[in-house]
């Protein structure tokens, strides 16, 4: 198997999660407080979490923080914080995401330069949702030297990213993303998840629906490692549209199906239409003959503009709720 597949990287993206879910019951079956810590605070900031799905990691950062409180572990407090912080981004609750990092900066203990940086870059993500751009750039002017060491380190080119997406900086967000996504540790699987979902975004406007493709297709393949069947369910209608925007009629049929049987399992009643509308058009008549073709090589056809603009209305639904912002 290329260890470069969707696959592939699905199945490392499960092993892993799958580790840090049974390392929990583990570490609690010791009876030794700080390997249970060390436990639940990995777990908490690596298991990916989306709005609108049900997660454990609400439960692990409050057994965590009784844990460091009782330990005496100020550093750990800070990074549980953090983490909540950004929980409360994604969950788009941003009044109290805002006011858990206003705590942090004003606390007793001053964040050091690792956390600072996943501070204001938390910061700055939240301004970008809020159209905030002036102050998103000026709260990432103080993290434009080297990068701090470790995953946090990527943190401030994410948010840069997001705020190249927002303004319309497309060119540059594309780059950005592609440089994130390149670095990005392992571990960093819900980044990873927002950052090919971006630029899977990113190419749809460019018209590039085959490089958007398979940006979202390797989104799906972690969201599902993660199983966040919600967020696969709106890859797998992205991923049909795309399909059927290169003249793919058997493989959109193919997402569409899979999207109406998730469905069954878990509802989405706000997505229904969209299923429907989307397998009625890619089994249609019309579909892969021409307009809507994807050639190969440099002179590839593109998508014709209702197409396009078909597939970016339906981004912007899937960008929505996986990151909160509001495509350009």
């Amino acid at each position: 198997m290329n260890p470069r597949s969707p696959e592939a990287t699905e199945a490392r993206a499960r092993a892993f999660l799958s580790e840090l879910l049974m390392a929990v019951p583990l570490a609690r079956g010791q009876g030794d407080k700080a390997a249970r810590l060390a436990a639940l605070e990995r777990a908490a900031l690596f298991t990916p979490v989306f709005a609108g799905w049900p997660s454990p990691v609400d439960a692990w950062l409050d057994e965590a923080r009784t844990l460091a409180h009782e330990r005496g572990e100020p550093a750990t407090l800070t990074r549980l914080a953090l983490r909540e912080a950004v929980l409360l981004m994604r969950r788009r609750d941003f009044d109290r995401a805002l006011a858990a990092l206003d705590r942090l900066e004003t606390g007793d203990r001053e964040p050091g330069p690792v956390e600072r940086c996943w501070l204001l870059a938390t910061r700055a993500r939240i301004q970008v949702r809020q159209q905030a751009f002036d102050a998103a750039q000026a709260t990432l002017e103080p993290l434009a030297g080297p990068r701090v060491d470790g995953w946090t380190g990527w943190l401030p080119q994410i948010a840069r990213a997001e705020l190249q997406v927002e303004r319309g900086e497309l060119a540059l967000a594309a780059a950005s993303l592609r440089t994130v996504l390149l670095g990005l540790p392992h571990e960093m699987v819900e980044e990873r998840i927002q950052a090919l979902q971006s630029l899977g975004f990113v190419l749809i406007v460019q018209v590039q629906p085959r490089a958007a493709r398979e940006q979202l297709e390797m989104a799906k393949c972690l969201l599902r490692a993660a199983g966040i069947w919600s967020e696969v369910i709106q890859m797998e209608l992205a991923v049909g549209s795309l399909h059927a925007a290169c003249g793919d009629a058997a493989s959109a049929q193919a997402c569409f199906g899979s999207a109406a049987d998730l469905c069954e399992r878990y509802p989405q009643p706000e997505l229904e239409p969209l299923l429907g509308l989307g397998s009625a058009r890619a089994g249609g008549p019309g579909t892969g003959r021409g307009s809507s073709r994807c050639g190969a090589g440099s002179g590839e056809t593109l998508c014709a503009a209702g197409e396009r603009d078909r597939l970016r209305q339906h981004d912007r639904l899937h960008f929505r709720a996986a990151s909160g912002c509001r495509p350009p």
